[in-house]
């Protein structure tokens, strides 16, 4: 089962239960790409490319961590967590910690960059004792799905700016959180509707 698919240059991965495979085109098959273990799901990833022109893809794991792949080799991060992980323009975010999110602050410059000193200036979104289900951007901004309602950061991208919209607490809510560029529409999938 795949939860989400890649391009990365001009090749296709897909991040799952285990696994992420490479879409071979010859054989027309999904062949593995990292085995990440046994009961180890993929939550999800991005390709991050900033300014500096190299990909990077970011993978985050069910256990906690994640991994960086450079499309030859893959690495497990040492220097923190990650469930969720979103692009917008040249700023990589991720989601750790149940209920926080970080930018990488050198991330233009560096796609592939790694150290903790990179991550910078977490936000904490709401009660600890909602998580996160997703994260993605629209507008420039930053916006954070979680179990109970839907949040925004500010546009400085260092302080809660506002709740969106609250929803009956589920843990499917905003998972499949999607903007659709082409329309300029944000899908906010919840247990309320879409």
């Amino acid at each position: 089962t795949f939860n989400k698919y890649l391009k990365m240059g001009s090749d296709w991965y897909a991040l799952g239960v285990r696994y992420a495979r490479k879409w071979n085109t010859g054989a027309a098959t999904w062949d593995i790409s990292k085995d990440f273990g046994v009961g180890v799901n993929a939550l999800d990833g991005v390709v991050f490319r900033g300014t500096s022109g190299v990909q990077t893809m970011y993978v985050a794991l069910s256990t906690g961590n994640y991994w960086l792949f450079d499309g030859t080799t893959w690495t497990v991060s040492t220097v923190g967590a990650a469930l969720r992980f979103c692009v917008i323009g040249n700023d990589l975010w991720k989601a750790y910690d149940t209920n926080k999110v970080i930018k990488n602050q050198v991330g233009a410059a560096a796609a592939s960059s790694d150290v903790a000193a990179d991550w910078a200036g977490s936000i904490s979104m709401g009660d600890f004792n909602v998580p996160i289900t997703a994260i993605t951007g629209f507008q420039d901004r930053l916006i954070v799905g979680k179990e109970d309602r839907l949040m925004t950061i500010t546009k400085d991208a260092t302080a809660v700016d506002q709740d969106l919209m609250s929803v009956p607490r589920d843990t499917e809510n905003f998972k499949a959180m999607y903007f659709w560029d082409r329309y300029n529409l944000l899908l906010l999938p919840s247990l309320s509707g879409l």
